[in-house]
């Protein structure tokens, strides 16, 4: 009776490994899981010194991307959109002043994402990047510091 119990499990998981694609693996050595940590924390500097170049070269818009976001808007199907954006996000002129590369966009200054719809067509970027639109200027700015990286006004 126990055999064919074993032998009922073992087919069960046969079955499950053949029509799942599950694979099992042998449970690793410390030294492997040491090579692991040092790879992936190698990729991440990668990340950071790949963000930091492009941040350092001041060209985070590309002719494309921009080309893109001019279209998106003059389209008259889109300046329904952009009005809306522009109503949500209006600024003064001193505050319109300070939306410049390399300054900080100030936490009572309203900020929007970017419609999906526009977001998909444009160059990916980092994960501490983020485009948004203030006003009639998209920005390209900072998550954690929220420091403008690059601005484009439409």
């Amino acid at each position: 009776m126990k055999a064919c119990r074993i032998k009922l499990i073992l087919l069960t998981g046969l079955i499950l490994i053949a029509g799942c694609n599950i694979t099992f693996k042998k449970k690793s050595s410390e030294k492997v899981d040491s090579q692991i940590d040092v790879a992936a924390s190698k990729k991440i500097d990668d990340e950071k010194t790949l963000s930091s170049k492009t941040i350092k070269s001041g060209t985070l818009f590309t002719n494309k991307d921009k080309e893109l976001i001019n279209l998106f808007y003059n389209d008259k199907a889109n300046a329904v959109i952009l009005k809306d954006m522009i109503a949500h996000t209006r600024l003064s002129i001193k505050q319109r002043k300070k939306l410049t590369e390399s300054k900080n966009v100030a936490n009572s200054v309203q900020v929007m994402p970017l419609p999906l719809e526009l977001e998909r067509m444009l160059s990916p970027l980092p994960r501490n990047i983020l485009r948004v639109q203030v006003d009639r200027r998209i920005i390209l700015m900072d998550v954690n510091s929220r420091r403008i990286l690059d601005v484009i006004k439409i």
